[in-house]
């Protein structure tokens, strides 16, 4: 399965999520759903649907040249390890929509 490590450095909403989300009596409820964005040609998206204990919704965007992979590799193994991380060297980083992705690691 392969881990994608997402750069939150600006994003502390979606640490403090994440932390509240596995923090829950009942780990919260999240699904997820790939897809594209209109008119974002050249990649696919992650939609993450956060229900419980807040309601929350995530896109994760993938260039299919570069991270095609990654994706491949996730829909195969049927998921995907996340992992966020607040600072990265700069050079470790690459684009993912609004958030990065650090590194992918199959």
């Amino acid at each position: 399965m392969p881990l994608v490590i997402l750069n939150t450095s600006d994003r502390p909403d979606i640490e403090a999520l994440i932390r509240v989300h596995q923090a829950a009596v009942n780990l919260g409820d999240c699904t997820a759903q790939w897809g594209q964005i209109k008119e974002h040609e050249g990649t696919v998206a992650l939609f993450l649907t956060f229900i419980r204990p807040s309601e929350v919704t995530i896109i994760l965007e993938f260039k299919i040249v570069g991270q095609g992979i990654l994706v491949d590799q996730a829909l195969t193994g049927k998921g995907l390890l996340g992992q966020t991380h607040g600072e990265v060297p700069e050079q470790q980083s690459k684009e993912c929509g609004n958030l990065e992705v650090l590194d992918c690691r199959i």
